[in-house]
């Protein structure tokens, strides 16, 4: 990621495997994941993967609700990182 900073913010994202993760950019460290995905074999997220239910269920940015997806739209706790929920 290249220059995401002002009034963005990178956050709720999986970074694995880059030379460098950043640079110049405003990210939500709290809510950034430095690790393998355990993608299966068709790009879907497998069993143990830390993408499972790490996905924003709320996203406040400087005092505003920007994301509040309806909870019946993801299974689990919190939505999973990517395309595709866990099956």
């Amino acid at each position: 990621m290249k220059r995401v900073d002002g009034r963005s913010i990178a956050a709720y994202d999986l970074l694995w495997g880059n030379g460098l993760d950043f640079e110049g950019s405003n990210v939500d460290e709290e809510h950034t994941i430095r690790a393998d995905p355990l993608l299966d074999k068709h790009f879907k997220l497998g069993s143990g993967s830390p993408c499972i239910d790490t996905g924003a269920a709320q996203f406040i940015w400087r005092s505003t609700v920007v994301l509040q997806p309806d909870p019946g739209t993801y299974s689990g706790l919190a939505p999973d990182l990517g395309a595709f929920e866990f099956e």
